[in-house]
This record gives C-alpha cells, sequence and structure tokens, in this order.
C-alpha cells in the first residue's frame, strides 16, 4: 500500500515538473511591443485614379519596401484604411510609393516625397487615369467639435477629355451654396454642418442653377467627412464606363 502511494506520488511529482516546464509564462513582457504615437504622423490614401484596380501602398526604407495595405489592394473609387482610421508612419521625409503589382499592368508606379510634421494627419489622393496618374497630398485640419455637429469638405477630382468647369456645392436644407469656385484637383478646408438631420448636397458649375449631380448625406456628431467628386464628368448616356459620382468617407 505504502509503495503504491509512493508510486502515485512520484508520477504527480513528474507530471508537475513537465507541465512546469511546457507551459507559457504569460506574465514574460520581452514580446511585447511598444509603438511611440508621438512620433508619429497619420495617413489616409484615397483612390481617385479611373481604371485602378490593383494599387498597394508601400514605405519604402534603406532595405526593403514596408507594404502598408497589407495584403489588400486599393481599387478605384476606394480608401485605405478602409475605415476612418490612418496609417501611422514616422515623422520626417518620407516617400510613398503606389504602385500595382499585376506584371501586366500598364499603370506606371508614382512616389510622393514629403516631410510630414509629427502628430499630423494628411490624406493622399490619387487622380487622372492609370496610364498617367498623378498624386496629391493635404494636411487634413482634424478638429473634434465641442459641440453636437459634424465637419465636412469636399475634393474635386473628376476628369474630362475637354475642359471642366469650377463647381460650387449647394445644400438644399440651407438654400445655399456652402462652397464655390472649387477648382478641379482642389480639395477644400472643412467647415462645421449639422448633424442627425439628412441633407442633398448638388454639385453645380459655378454662378449656374443646374445641378450637374446630387447626393444625400446625414453627418453622425463630432464625425469629419470628405466627399469625392470622381469619374468622367463629360461621361454620357445612360450607363457610362466610368459615371461621374459622389461618394462619402468618413475622415475621422
Amino acid at each position: 500500500m505504502r509503495q503504491t502511494i509512493k508510486i502515485k506520488t512520484f508520477i504527480a511529482v513528474v507530471m508537475l515538473i513537465a507541465f512546469a516546464s511546457c507551459s507559457k509564462d504569460y506574465t514574460d513582457t520581452t514580446s511585447i511591443t511598444t509603438v511611440d504615437l508621438s512620433k508619429q504622423v497619420f495617413v489616409k490614401v484615397f483612390s481617385a485614379t479611373t481604371g485602378a484596380t490593383r494599387n498597394y501602398v508601400y514605405l519604402p526604407t534603406p532595405t526593403s519596401f514596408i507594404p502598408l495595405s497589407g495584403g489588400t489592394a486599393l481599387a478605384y473609387g476606394g480608401t485605405m484604411p478602409a475605415t476612418s482610421t490612418y496609417f501611422a508612419i514616422n515623422e520626417g521625409q518620407n516617400s510613398i510609393l503606389i504602385k500595382d503589382t499585376l506584371s501586366t499592368t500598364t499603370q506606371a508606379q508614382i512616389f510622393t516625397v514629403a516631410t510630414l510634421t509629427r502628430g499630423k494627419y494628411y490624406s493622399l489622393f490619387t487622380y487622372d487615369t492609370t496610364v498617367s496618374i498623378k498624386t496629391k497630398l493635404v494636411e487634413d485640419n482634424i478638429v473634434v467639435p465641442t459641440d453636437t455637429t459634424a465637419r465636412l469638405r469636399f475634393a474635386n477630382f473628376v476628369r474630362s477629355g475637354s475642359a471642366i468647369p469650377n463647381f460650387d456645392i449647394y445644400s438644399k436644407n440651407l438654400n445655399a451654396n456652402i462652397y464655390t469656385n472649387v477648382a478641379l484637383n482642389d480639395v477644400t478646408a472643412f467647415i462645421p454642418y449639422a448633424s442627425n438631420v439628412s441633407d442633398s448636397l448638388y454639385i453645380r458649375s459655378t454662378g449656374t442653377s443646374t445641378n450637374v449631380i446630387g447626393m444625400s448625406i446625414t453627418p453622425a456628431p463630432k464625425r469629419s467627412y470628405t466627399i469625392l467628386f470622381r469619374g468622367r464628368y463629360d461621361a454620357t448616356g445612360t450607363s457610362p464606363t466610368v459615371p461621374r459620382t459622389l461618394t462619402t468617407f468618413t475622415s475621422y
């Protein structure tokens, strides 16, 4: 009987030692990575490049290309990151590469080189066509309202084979223009806007009352939105290949 107890005791001790040697120490903090956001800037990419399908965003370094977009491709009309978040990258001079990785692509790769300031937010817009892709980098003046208002801005990256007029953006609720004379490839500043109320916005050639295109929007409190005008301005017919379109993105 004593021998049986000793054997059972011995087996229990061996199992305890084996378990202790195999179990993971969850208090070990050596594998935890800490990111210092105080030295970083924040970037979001918008695609208004007609025909773009497989764009990837890279941050070149002296030894490699860091894929900011991971395994996700950015197509025409999309934004990356796809939500209201931004990529966090180091402050200072950066060279952001956007390219199509398909071996048969006709899209030219493009670098955007800029010195970015710590703690600030930026939007990088791609536009034109895949064979003549261009970019525009703007600083996002992100301010969270202290009241219940939202914030709104307009980005004009429509394209055409002929001349494109400047535009006014008309609010049905206000019965007035909220922006006037916005030129091609311009991005306006954010303005305060009423939240939790549906409004209809219309794009008009400057100085006219004819609606080119319209959309409805119901902004949420304290959020910031970008309305992107894209596609072919001169598109005609009932089913144009690249129709002129208004898209709303949550910038913050």
